[in-house]
C-alpha cells in the first residue's frame, strides 16, 4: 500500500511538472499584443510589399501572425491595398 501511494504521489508530481513546463514554454514564446503603430504600418504597407519584406518591418512577427492580424483588422472594417507584389 505504501509503495502504491509513493508511486501515485510521484506520478501526480510528474504530471504537475510537465503541465507547468508546457505553460512556461507557451508564455515565454508569446509575443506582445499588436500596437496601434504596428497596425498603422501594416495598413500602409500590406499589399504593397511582399510578406518577406514585411517581416523585416515586424521582426518579432511571423508571416502567419501578420496574415492573421490583417484578417482580424478586416473583420473590424479596416481596408488594405489589395495589389500584392
Amino acid at each position: 500500500m505504501t509503495y502504491l501511494k509513493i508511486t501515485l504521489d510521484f506520478m501526480c508530481q510528474l504530471v504537475y511538472n510537465i503541465r507547468n513546463r508546457r505553460k512556461e514554454r507557451r508564455m515565454r514564446g508569446k509575443t506582445p499584443d499588436w500596437t496601434q503603430k504596428e497596425d498603422t504600418l501594416l495598413k500602409d504597407y500590406y499589399g504593397t510589399m511582399k510578406l518577406k519584406e514585411l517581416k523585416h518591418i515586424f521582426p518579432d512577427r511571423t508571416e502567419n501572425a501578420i496574415r492573421g492580424r490583417v484578417k482580424r483588422l478586416r473583420k473590424k472594417g479596416w481596408s488594405f491595398d489589395s495589389t500584392r507584389r
